[in-house]
């Protein structure tokens, strides 16, 4: 939050005449989880590390492979796919950092990354706790996304509970008086809902029918 709020680049300013058609291509994206240690492509990255003359002589440990893994996608500029890790080319890289118009910009660049590995970290123990991880970690990025969604806090948004078909359940009553967020915030924002969503109905199926429906 402190650097979304502290981010004073030409990105705050950006607002598009029409947001449902048109995109803000130089936001940057979350980063996907980890393969398995047995993945095609992490064993073929490991390879190609064991072959150089400087490599260690005993193969890596699961750890140590994901974060060669990930300092090679670092320096090459690849998009957090560590299958893919062992095809980065530097040149690669080189175009990469081209294309985006705002390197400074904490929102451009660290922003989607930042919420995307936060929701990921928590929406994941959430569901392994079961009803304890929901009722205590859920909260804390649902926080989050709503500032970024609508600019205001969990303690800002009211919940009132209607019985009319029209509403189709709750109906919620924003305040949006105390922090504004920019466009691109709100875009990475309502994109990370959708994300979060995903992961949780693909795990839904596997939770008893109690957890299942309060997840729903």
């Amino acid at each position: 939050q402190i650097g979304a709020e502290s981010d004073s680049s030409p990105v705050t300013q950006i607002s598009s005449e029409s947001p449902s058609v048109s995109s803000l291509d130089f936001l940057g994206e979350p980063l996907q989880s980890p393969p398995p240690f047995d993945d095609e492509g992490l064993q073929k990255f490991a390879e190609m590390t064991q072959s150089g003359d400087s490599s260690p002589s005993r193969p890596l440990g699961t750890a140590e492979l994901l974060v060669e893994a990930s300092f090679a996608d670092l320096r090459h500029g690849g998009d957090g796919n560590l299958s893919k890790a062992y095809t980065l080319q530097k040149t690669g890289a080189e175009k990469r950092i081209q294309l985006q118009p705002f390197p400074d910009s904490w929102i451009a660049t660290t922003a989607p990354i930042a919420l995307g590995l936060l929701s990921d970290l928590i929406i994941s123990s959430s569901l392994e706790l079961g009803k304890e991880g929901r009722e205590v970690f859920w909260p804390t990025i649902m926080s989050q996304l709503v500032r970024w969604s609508v600019g205001s806090s969990k303690e800002k948004i009211q919940c009132e509970q209607v019985t009319d078909e029209e509403f189709n359940g709750d109906k919620m009553i924003v305040d949006v008086k105390e922090w504004q967020p920019c466009e691109a915030l709100v875009r990475i924002g309502c994109k990370e809902w959708s994300r979060v969503f995903l992961r949780v109905l693909e795990v839904v199926p596997t939770l008893d029918q109690v957890e299942g429906k309060a997840w729903l």
